[in-house]
């Protein structure tokens, strides 16, 4: 664990994990910098607790603290922290970490703290930690198909073999009961106008709602209009499918998995019959070269067009396509507010393990994308629409899952973390 000099300055801690969260950090670090330069902030990386995805946290002008399960009397045997910590003590060890969370907090005399996750029982580690100390906290939502909070009826576990082994793992001691309606949260910075209704309807306090401008998308909103802007003076089109590994995360059933896969391959083999197309696959970071290979194999019968991205941000990708496929990520909704073609596969609601992802799959086409069970609509509707300069951005998309969409929005994130700062 990094350490520095202690300051007696009270200072914003900004604590995160991996997928989103470093964007998502950097561009409120950004903010507070604009908003109020004399303010510190502490990074904390929280990403190796859960080593299913990757996280850079690098570029970062604060200091960066990388926490270690190690450091906090965490065994480090399976990539997600719940197996860990029973290992480890249970909810004996839960406590441990409290305190020592709560020391880290103190020693860098944080007096208000954003953190972007809090179902793992190390975050709620943290934000208990915080509680204890008196620290402000606040939780913000990352963007589409997230919700920070959930109903005080709903059950903590969202599949059965969960709820089996979890229940057994508690009634033991070896697991605490997490908190996942926010009691302990003083703000919830909920980026769409339509998930903030939705946490209200799941009984959030309105005095603790925030609707704000999505950090991240400080940079969509100038990739929206580089994109619009962009020179393309090739006939041959490049078509980005967004790679998700549900299929190696066992989050859907792999037969229903095979069937999408195939449909969208036999639908992009029919759009290579009718005009010039690169076909660009955007791994997802969380994937191994055995799922690299096993996409490879999937889409052999375009491998003379096919090209796997070696970019190293989405941005990168969504800059250089002129058209995107896949099933129901965040990207294609953020791809679809630029203004490209979107096409997306149906996924058959009943073969997903959670139903919080079926949900997000079922929503897209109430979100006024084009999702198709047709290989030969997929060909067509790309065909149709490649050509095309812009199309518009559909409203309940913007609504109900992206928000706000301006340069600069984390700036509102800052001013209501001062906010919280001035009151501790």
């Amino acid at each position: 664990m990094m350490t520095n000099s202690v300051t007696d300055v009270a200072r914003i801690a900004l604590v995160g994990a991996g997928g989103s969260h470093p964007g998502t950090l950097a561009a409120i670090e950004g903010a507070l910098a604009r908003v109020s330069p004399e303010t510190q902030a502490t990074v904390v990386d929280m990403s190796l607790f859960d080593r299913r995805g990757v996280a850079r946290y690098q570029g970062f002008k604060s200091e960066v603290l990388r926490l270690r399960p190690a450091d906090f009397g965490l065994r480090d045997i399976f990539r997600t922290a719940g197996p860990n910590l029973a290992l480890s003590g249970g909810a004996r060890r839960f406590e441990q970490m409290i305190d020592a969370f709560g020391k880290l907090l103190d020693e860098r005399s944080v007096g208000a703290m954003l953190i972007c996750h809090s179902r793992g029982f190390p975050e709620q580690a943290m934000i208990a930690a915080a509680s204890r100390a008196g620290i402000k906290v606040a939780q913000i939502d990352e963007g589409p198909f997230s919700m920070p909070v959930r109903p005080a009826t709903a059950p903590e576990f969202s599949n059965r073999k969960q709820k089996l082994v979890f229940g057994g793992l508690r009634r033991l001691g070896l697991i605490p009961r997490r908190d996942l309606i926010g009691g302990k949260v003083d703000r919830f910075f909920i980026t769409s106008p339509g998930r903030g209704r939705v946490a209200l309807e799941r009984g959030l306090d309105p005095a603790k709602l925030a609707v704000v401008p999505c950090p991240r998308f400080d940079a969509l909103a100038e990739l929206r209009e580089k994109w619009r802007d962009r020179t393309r003076t090739s006939e041959t089109k490049r078509v980005l499918f967004l790679h998700q590994p549900f299929r190696a995360d066992r989050k859907l059933d792999r037969t229903e998995a095979d069937r999408a896969e195939l449909l969208l391959m036999d639908g992009l083999t029919e759009l290579a019959r009718k005009r010039p197309i690169q076909l660009g696959i955007r791994m997802h970071p969380r994937s191994d070269e055995a799922e690299r290979a096993r996409i490879a194999s999937r889409f052999s019968p375009l491998a003379e067009v096919l090209a796997f991205s070696d970019a190293r941000s989405l941005t990168d990708d969504l800059i250089s396509a002129d058209a995107f496929v896949g099933f129901y990520s965040s990207a294609l909704l953020e791809a679809a507010v630029c203004g490209a073609p979107v096409a997306a596969v149906r996924l058959d609601p009943k073969a997903f393990a959670q139903g919080d992802e079926a949900n997000k799959a079922a929503s897209l086409s109430g979100l006024g994308l084009p999702v198709f069970d047709d290989a030969a609509a997929v060909a067509a509707f790309l065909d149709e629409t490649l050509d095309q300069r812009e199309l518009a951005p559909p409203r309940a998309l913007i609504k109900e899952q992206i928000g706000e969409v301006r340069l600069q929005g984390s700036d509102e994130v800052a001013r209501q973390l001062m906010a919280l700062l001035e009151v501790r």
